[in-house]
């Protein structure tokens, strides 16, 4: 039923046959749309900025990686040379 009466009514007779009712319908789903509106912009923006973070996250995370790496690799080379030497009884 509803199909018929929001096809083949015009807005004039839409408002003379419902009176507020009708004006209050469409004000309730004007403002329903712009709510999904809002909604749809805010989840873009939540996206947008938490993708930013991720990617500072992931820049800091590349800047510890290249600088505890070769850190780790200097430690454990000095502690198989020390131990090197401490087996072949030089020290």
């Amino acid at each position: 039923m509803r199909f018929f009466t929001e096809h083949f009514f015009s807005e004039e007779q839409k408002s003379e046959l419902l009176g507020d009712k009708y004006a209050q319908a469409q004000r309730a789903a004007m403002q329903t749309e712009q709510e999904g509106w809002y909604r749809t912009l805010e989840i873009a923006q939540t996206k947008e900025r938490l993708q930013r973070l991720q990617d500072e996250f992931d820049r800091g995370a590349k800047l510890v990686e290249l600088a505890v790496l070769p850190l780790i690799l200097t430690i454990t080379l000095a502690c198989g040379l020390v131990s090197s030497f401490l087996m072949d009884g030089s020290i």
